[in-house]
């Protein structure tokens, strides 16, 4: 069988943002795939018909695509160039032509029909010019002049004022407005108004926020918007919750929300009347997908209304399953034992892009339990290909850990193997049984791939997922004792020849693995974290940290922060180690790497920084083709150089 070759991502084609038309008679989804020419990616909108399964492209390929669909039509949301605005176009479901469009001077993010021919959209603006929408074209040209004077500056008055993903946030706000039949804009909220979550129900909308001074703010109220009197009043005005979503339940309210307690604990549901937030649901399910790989792309988090039910995907132990929030209860709609990835509600059916067993994203039908594949975009990729089937290892303590081992390409137990320890990010995220791309490259070049969940990770409650006082203690033990555990049930793995990698968390782990064991022979730390109290200054993930770790605040928390600081150890390790960071990386910054890089340098251990330009967090994942090929080109040659003999090395350093 051929091995799994480096570049074999840029040639698949992910599936994602899964609509239904409102008969439910046709579905759209987006297609993805790499642009090598262009060194990016391009997208194009796809129709179904759910009742004969044909499909066909209706859009052309587009750097970009925002498209929504709703009881008035098919409509895509482009943003204009040159200045602050989107051009909004009616498309023919039949064929993807535009039958007509309009332009609002706002950059539109979501848009839903409100009446008869008014809108309702969420548009981001800043603070400099909220009401740049009411001026005039003469105006409005004096202001983009004006803007581009100040290209070279960056003014910050608010913490964070950078992104991850998003660049220089300062002064952004994403804010409701009202488009009129004329297409004249109303703000319904004010300049400072950053907007959560939002709903639309009859005439009425509900909508969480807050206002911003100076610094992020972790809770909200909630306020509900007229469309008949046009009039605005408070439904919630307390400072003890954080809303992840709210949503109309015939005459209700629903909220799901989170008390402001520092804890991080798990949202719960409650039903907010006459200003109070009565508890509907005890609930322990985080309410968002958080599994890891890097082979899906796009618009993934299903959210979707069923009537009065909504549905939505979440992290379920080791997987992603679809839950409903029905009546006063959760309970578990779909699982498919890998991701469901998106999910739209047909007739007596459901629609879903999965990620099952090692395929990549597909769509599929579920109906009576049965789930039927529709499309079968990646399916020859895999052909007469050596793509390893995870192995499931569980790690039997107090609390169960669950990780997997990918045997190397053909496997021999009475050979010995190298070995590459994989850490996944958050923490609170997990590792499952679907396709992964690095790992399933490293198994085809021979290697033992082995990971896990431990405490910290998503999908098994609030509990387990806390790490409170610190990191790197129980889950340090927790991924210690699985390598214990792997090599045990292995054999064949060569202690000697033991690697460790892991991007973010698991950056941050490899960072405190190598002051706190000697036993890997090399180590590749990617967007990593050496020091809680410059990452807490400087990232977006700011204060948050540390309201969740149960601390005051960054002035009195600095011996904590320090004792949980990889840098602190750094004179205890000898793993030679190789630092992947992105330059517009605002979640791990370049400055962590360079710490535990250069303290490395200075103690003799040998060790290499790569520096990808231009790209942020999310490399691994979405960063430009040629650049994930060269960081996965980096990693393997680090670990072929280090466990590997010349024979069996192939990468060049």
């Amino acid at each position: 069988m051929k091995p799994i070759e480096r570049d074999l991502f840029t040639q698949f084609r992910f599936l994602s943002d899964l609509q239904i038309s409102a008969e439910r008679k046709t579905l759209f989804f987006a297609e993805t795939q790499t642009d090598m020419e262009n060194n990016t990616y391009k997208t194009r909108l796809w129709s179904m018909d759910t009742g004969s399964h044909s499909m066909k492209p209706l859009s052309e390929w587009a750097p970009y695509l925002n498209y929504t669909v709703n009881e008035r039509g098919l409509f895509s949301l482009e943003r204009m160039k040159d200045r602050p605005g989107t051009v909004i176009k009616t498309l023919n479901p039949a064929n993807g032509e535009t039958c007509g469009s309009f332009n609002a001077a706002l950059n539109i993010a979501e848009m839903k029909p409100f009446g008869n021919d008014v809108w309702i959209a969420l548009a981001q603006t800043n603070t400099d010019c909220p009401d740049y929408h009411l001026l005039t074209e003469a105006q409005r040209e004096e202001y983009r002049e004006r803007k581009k004077e100040d290209e070279d500056y960056h003014i910050v008055t608010e913490y964070p004022f950078v992104f991850n993903a998003r660049g220089f946030i300062n002064g952004n706000r994403n804010r409701l407005f009202r488009i009129n039949p004329d297409h004249s804009i109303q703000a319904l909220v004010s300049g400072n108004m950053n907007v959560g979550s939002w709903d639309i129900s009859g005439m009425k909308v509900v909508y969480s926020g807050a206002e911003t001074e100076f610094e992020q703010k972790f809770t909200s109220m909630v306020w509900e918007y007229d469309g008949e009197s046009q009039e605005t009043r408070q439904l919630y005005n307390g400072s003890d919750f954080s809303f992840s979503k709210v949503f109309y339940r015939g005459e209700d309210v629903i909220a799901v929300a989170s008390k402001d307690d520092g804890s991080g604990d798990n949202p719960k549901v409650y039903v907010l009347k006459d200003g109070v937030m009565h508890l509907l649901i005890d609930s322990d399910t985080g309410f968002r997908p958080s599994l890891g790989t890097d082979s899906h792309y796009g618009k993934l988090n299903a959210m979707v209304r069923d009537g009065d039910d909504l549905l939505f995907n979440a992290s379920d132990v080791n997987e992603v399953s679809l839950f409903r929030l029905t009546g006063a209860e959760i309970r578990k709609e779909y699982s498919c034992g890998g991701s469901v990835e998106a999910a739209a509600v047909g007739d007596g059916c459901l629609y879903a892009i999965l990620m099952q067993g090692q395929k990549l994203p597909e769509l599929y039908e579920i109906r009576n339990g049965e789930t039927l594949q529709l499309s079968d975009f990646n399916g020859k990729l895999f052909e007469d290909t050596y793509v390893a089937e995870p192995v499931p290892v569980i790690l039997e303590k107090k609390v169960p850990v669950y990780g997997w081992v990918l045997e190397p390409k053909d496997y021999d137990p009475d050979r010995k193997y190298p070995a590459i320890l994989d850490i996944h990010g958050g923490p609170k995220t997990i590792y499952g049984t679907v396709y992964y791309h690095e790992m399933q490259y490293w198994a085809s070049k021979g290697y033992f791939v082995f990971f896990c969940n431990p405490t910290g990770s998503d999908g098994r409650g609030s509990a387990f997922a806390d790490l409170k006082p610190a990191w790197g203690r129980i889950d340090y033990e927790d991924i210690m004792d699985f390598t214990d555990e792997v090599l045990k049930l292995y054999p064949a793995i060569d202690e000697t020849r033991l690697g460790v990698t892991g991007g973010s968390y698991g950056g941050y782990m490899t960072n405190w693995i190598i002051g706190h064991t000697k036993r890997f022979a090399a180590a590749a730390s990617q967007r990593s974290i050496s020091n809680w109290i410059s990452e807490l200054l400087v990232s977006d993930i700011s204060i948050g940290f540390i309201r969740s770790m149960g601390l005051k605040d960054i002035r009195h928390a600095d011996r904590e922060l320090w004792d949980m600081s990889p840098l602190k150890y750094v004179n205890d390790a000898v793993t030679p180690t190789l630092f992947i960071h992105s330059t517009e990386d605002y979640r791990c910054p370049v400055p962590e790497g360079v710490q535990m890089f250069t303290a490395l340098r200075m103690s003799g251990v040998d060790s290499k920084m790569v520096l990808f330009k231009g790209e942020n967090h999310e490399l691994s994942r979405s960063g430009k083709p040629k650049h994930r090929i060269r960081r996965l080109k980096e990693i393997t040659g680090w670990m072929d150089h280090y466990l590997c003999d010349s024979r069996e090395s192939s990468e060049k350093l």
